[in-house]
């Protein structure tokens, strides 16, 4: 018979593991948002320096930064211009492409992007793709 789960998880702690360790996203997700919070008409030197991100190792595929970097962007961002329907916004600035995963998805299900295709026709959205 099992031991009462007391006694079995008496000893794990999660402060004891040691210091907790942060999220992060590549380097590339940041550059993405700036920019289309750059087309959205917000400064992106103010947007970067309120996230205190240096873009200048930017061009290295294996730079990450943390994730709180994409909050305090989108916070000031929203603090100095709020917009309605913010996340949308920047959806529809955000470039087909951006994202690879997405591109990949929308290849192995042809019908899928083809559904988008007539949504975002419906909606009026304007489709941007990453070599424009």
């Amino acid at each position: 018979m099992a031991a009462p789960a007391k006694e079995l998880t008496k000893n794990a702690n999660l402060s004891s593991v040691g210091p907790r360790t942060t999220f992060t996203d590549p380097v590339q997700t940041a550059r993405v948002f700036l920019d289309a919070l750059g087309r959205l008409g917000y400064d992106k030197s103010a947007l970067l320096s309120a996230a205190g991100l240096d873009f200048s190792k930017s061009a290295d595929p294996d730079v990450r930064v943390p994730c709180q970097v994409l909050a305090a962007m989108f916070g000031y961002a929203m603090r100095t211009r709020p917009l309605k329907n913010f996340g949308m916004k920047l959806a529809v600035e955000t470039p087909i492409g951006a994202f690879p995963q997405t591109v990949e998805a929308l290849q192995l299900r042809p019908e899928g992007a083809t559904r988008f295709a007539g949504c975002c026709r419906r909606t009026s959205w304007r489709l941007r793709c990453c070599n424009d």
